[in-house]
């Protein structure tokens, strides 16, 4: 905001971008939401940078949509202003989460509210959600265990055969299904929606065979309209710089 730069997840990393740049001797900086970098890159992805699960066809010149579980939920959109490709960045990620698809997930959410009181999707979608998930689906279940760290859940407990790793990743993309068909509708992202964050990249196979795309299509009302929207997870390792990438010559003042 202004000339502030602060990250809600990490409240401790904050800045003057003026003061920053000053400091680096730079003649101009400018300071993006990486959302916004991530939304720039989506139309210059090719198959190579993409794992789509499930099936539809994205529309050429019709708004993306970019979400992504990382230290918080990232959101943005792009849309066509008939020119130019247009980053539309926002915080969707601090949306209120509401209860679940299924009595299961009806109780894992109420033990979320009993130690949270407002539980927002960012609880959830990102990286200390995996542990959060974990932990309740132990009180659910009347279990005292230890809560791993988040990369032990996706990686040696999830192919281990852990049941609640198994259980707090599948909850995990099916939560991240619904959310995202709940953006497409509101975004109209007809020309796809797009997973990015450094959690579900890493978990392709998994995800195919997940609920993920069914919870997408999960409004029955209007699944006439999410089914032809196809869902990418980003299996670039940088998108946002191929954003930046496209961002900087726009921002270069022209050669002398």
């Amino acid at each position: 905001t202004g000339d502030r730069a602060q990250l809600t997840s990490r409240p401790q990393w904050n800045f003057s971008t003026e003061a920053l740049r000053r400091a680096m001797g730079f003649e101009r900086l400018t300071v993006v939401n990486d959302f916004y970098a991530n939304a720039l890159a989506l139309p210059a992805l090719d198959s190579e940078d993409l794992f789509q699960v499930g099936s539809g066809e994205a529309l050429p010149f019709h708004n993306k949509l970019v979400l992504g579980p990382g230290s918080g939920l990232g959101v943005a959109i792009v849309a066509w202003d008939g020119t130019n490709w247009l980053p539309l960045p926002g915080e969707g990620g601090h949306g209120k989460l509401s209860m679940g698809d299924n009595p299961r997930q009806d109780a894992i959410f109420l033990h979320l509210r009993e130690r949270f009181g407002y539980v927002t999707i960012e609880h959830v979608l990102c990286g200390a959600g995996l542990t959060r998930l974990y932990d309740a689906i132990q009180q659910v279940d009347g279990l005292n265990g230890p809560v791993p760290e988040q990369h032990l859940i996706t990686t040696t407990l999830l192919t281990q055969g852990d049941k609640v790793a198994t259980e707090t990743v599948s909850t995990f993309l099916s939560i991240l299904g619904g959310i995202a068909g709940n953006l497409a509708l509101v975004s109209m992202a007809k020309g796809g929606v797009y997973i990015a964050g450094g959690i579900v990249p890493a978990l392709t196979e998994y995800a195919a065979q997940s609920q993920l795309r069914e919870c997408f299509l999960g409004n029955s009302k209007m699944r006439f309209l999410l089914e032809p929207i196809p869902t990418y997870i980003i299996t670039n390792e940088h998108p946002a710089f191929v954003g930046l990438k496209r961002l900087l010559p726009q921002k270069l003042p022209p050669a002398a």
